[in-house]
């Protein structure tokens, strides 16, 4: 079935005709009757409201305003950095009414409410809240801007200052608490269902993109997640539950995830639709949407520059227009799956109009403007599922086709191949089996002479060459913040004796066998080492604790003393023991050997068998 364009113009003309039957925006005039405050559960203030443009530093609301006065009214004041003065005057026919006034426009930079007052003069401050105030300072704990105030008796009336960098859209109304708490808990059982619906679905695109290999479903579902953080931010839903204690991130993510949203989605379209397979308007119009919004949007909204917030709505509106001009294009070509697109993108092109209007004040912002994006990428994620689907159902058939035809191919050169495969694959087994051991044997080797060139061929323990990287690894890890360790210098006193008295063999064997004590004396992760001649490096890890190391310095140095019987004698040896440990960042090994070996000669100076700690250096 071919695509019937007078049924799509019929749709456009029944959205053109929803439009008109909407309420104008609010207009300049007068209006001071008072609002009557009675025990109706929701009033509307924008039957009475009054605003002003304000300068942007006043405390109290201009006397005269340059630009008169606005109302009553919808107010939709479109973007503007100054403030809004917004007065409603309340006529109360009882006694004072506890009310909660509902701003219903959570993404509003800052919001300060005065207490109904009688007199042309604000009451008492009670609250300022906003996107750009903490969540905690809220009066009420909701994702909507929700003040609870009294409503004296007789004439009164209620002053609000509004400043925000993004659309100045200020719905009020007074609610009593109780149907309030009605009305919000169905709003955040529809909110919850939204973005549990959109994350579940980018959960599972992401996820099949990554298991497919399909660049198309990852970019759509990163396009779904830029979309969820920013209507997340723009309901309040964030602030209450995503990022209470960072009011700046609402502030930010909104229009950020907008704006990312558009260009993720231009880019998704050129992918889904093949547009710049063969060139046309459509692919350089969607190119030069993601390079703007990339390239100058997303930029201009974090350098906070003019003209940023009414950018992400303009390039939302082109998107959308753009967007669906290539998908009628894409049911013309008979492209896959064109048709569940375009349907999908029709409900988007829909939301995101309206929002645009809405922020533009070119429409009143009620249930279906202020919802209208929640709305329409809903739809559009659940129809998207169905164009996805079946464009992923012709590809696999298309693939199938080809495989069937690839499948031929090979059959017929799997004929003409086995013969030779045979041959040549005893030639590979043969070759592969020389190869093999060789690589065994060569493996082996190099282990045994990596062994070699890090152990002291006579003692067994590390050498110098084993040392030094040893040292290097703790000390790094030390200066991320891992445990201390202690650097120990030992000299042998007595040793040079009994080599001149048995004869170097002897002395091999002595040191042979204080290397041997001093490898049982050291725990798991401590590396004992020879420096040379008689000394020895003992590295202990993780020994800080001044008490834990004189005790093991002790017991190292009681083992290292112990008699040794030698060819019917026995011999004695001590150990002039040098102390040294990290105390800087600036420490390096050579500077850790150098202390110890100052304090093993210090050791010495006091007598055999001693042990001294390297003072730290000034840092």
């Amino acid at each position: 079935m071919s695509f019937r364009l007078p049924a799509f113009a019929a749709l456009l003309g029944a959205l053109a005709l929803g439009l008109s039957l909407l309420p104008a925006p609010a207009r300049a005039g007068a209006g001071e009757a008072g609002l009557r405050v009675d025990g109706r559960e929701r009033i509307e203030l924008r039957e009475a409201l009054r605003w002003c443009r304000g300068q942007p530093f006043d405390a109290r609301p201009p006397a005269v305003c340059a630009q008169g006065w606005h109302g009553p009214g919808e107010l939709n004041a479109g973007y503007d950095a100054r403030p809004l003065w917004i007065a409603v005057p309340l006529a109360n026919p009882g006694p004072p009414r506890r009310r909660w006034l509902e701003i219903g426009y959570p993404s509003l930079d800052r919001v300060t409410v005065f207490a109904p007052a009688v007199g042309a003069e604000p009451g008492e401050r009670l609250a300022t809240l906003g996107d750009l105030e903490p969540f905690d300072a809220r009066p009420l704990p909701h994702r909507s801007l929700v003040v609870p105030l009294t409503v004296p008796a007789g004439e009164s009336r209620l002053w609000l200052r509004v400043e925000s960098a993004g659309t100045l859209t200020v719905p009020l109304t007074l609610w009593q608490p109780a149907a309030f708490l009605r009305h919000g808990q169905a709003l955040y059982a529809l909110l919850a269902a939204y973005f549990g619906l959109v994350g579940g679905l980018a959960l599972f695109y992401l996820l099949l993109g990554l298991a497919l290999r399909d660049g198309d479903f990852l970019v759509y579902a990163l396009y779904a997640l830029s979309l969820a953080l920013g209507l997340a931010a723009q309901s309040g839903f964030g602030s209450e539950f995503l990022w209470p204690g960072q009011p700046w991130l609402s502030n930010l993510l909104l229009p950020v995830g907008m704006q990312a949203a558009t260009g993720l989605g231009a880019w998704f379209v050129l992918r889904f639709l093949g547009l710049c397979r063969e060139g046309g308007l459509h692919c350089l119009a969607l190119r030069a949407l993601v390079f703007a919004c990339f390239g100058l949007g997303i930029p201009a909204l974090l350098l906070g520059l003019p003209g940023a917030w009414p950018f992400v709505s303009v390039t939302a509106l082109l998107f959308a227009l753009i967007g669906l001009s290539a998908g009628i294009a894409a049911v013309r070509r008979g492209v896959p799956a064109a048709r569940p697109f375009l349907l999908a993108f029709f409900m988007l092109l829909l939301g995101a109009l309206l929002t645009g209007l809405r922020n533009l004040g070119l429409v009143p912002t009620n249930g279906l403007t202020a919802n209208a994006l929640q709305i329409g990428s809903a739809l559009e994620l659940l129809l998207l599922a169905v164009a996805l689907a079946a464009r992923f159902v012709a590809l696999r058939r298309a693939h199938a086709e080809g495989q069937a035809q690839l499948l031929a191919l090979q059959q017929r050169a799997l004929a003409e191949a086995e013969a030779a495969e045979a041959a040549l694959e005893a030639r590979v087994a043969e070759r592969t089996a020389e190869l093999a051991a060789a690589n065994e044997r060569l493996r082996e080797r190099e282990a045994q002479l990596k062994a070699m060139a890090q152990r002291d061929a006579l003692t067994g323990v590390a050498n110098r060459l084993a040392l030094r990287p040893a040292l290097e690894a703790l000390l790094a890890d030390w200066r991320r913040g891992g445990p201390g360790f202690a650097v120990l210098l030992l000299d042998l006193d007595g040793f040079k004796p009994v080599n001149d008295r048995h004869g170097h063999a002897v002395g091999d064997r002595v040191l042979v066998e204080i290397a041997a004590r001093l490898s049982g004396a050291v725990r798991s992760g401590d590396v004992v080492a020879r420096h040379g001649g008689d000394e020895f490096v003992l590295v202990l890890a993780g020994t800080v604790e001044p008490a834990e190391l004189e005790a093991r310095v002790q017991e190292i140095a009681r083992r290292v003393e112990a008699p040794i019987l030698l060819e019917g004698e026995v011999a004695v040896v001590r150990a002039s023991i040098g102390i040294a440990q990290p105390a800087h960042s600036a420490d390096t090994v050579d500077a850790l050997l150098r202390r110890a070996d100052l304090a093993m000669y210090a050791a010495k100076a006091g007598g055999s068998g001693r042990w001294s700690h390297a003072p730290a250096l000034a840092g």
